[in-house]
């Protein structure tokens, strides 16, 4: 059952910073999270106006495919 939805900025802030603290609530909720289509687009909008556009694309890719897709959580419009 999908208890929370993750806004842009907190996958961000996951994404430079990598804190521990915060992969061990992604471990524990598992299942329990999503992203909007509206945060993918976002940040999709933002890697390709960032100076390391394919880097940015791919990490996005990977986050969304290891944390999103395969471990059990959903993306919604």
């Amino acid at each position: 059952m999908l208890k929370y939805l993750l806004n842009t900025n907190i996958v961000i802030y996951t994404m430079k910073n990598r804190p521990q603290q915060v992969k061990r609530r992604f471990q524990k909720h598992e299942g329990e999270m999503c992203i909007s289509a509206a945060t993918l687009g976002e940040l999709v909008f933002g890697a390709e106006h960032s100076q390391q556009v394919e880097r940015n694309l791919t990490d996005i890719e990977a986050l969304v495919t290891r944390h999103f897709i395969t471990a059990g959580f959903q993306i919604h419009p």
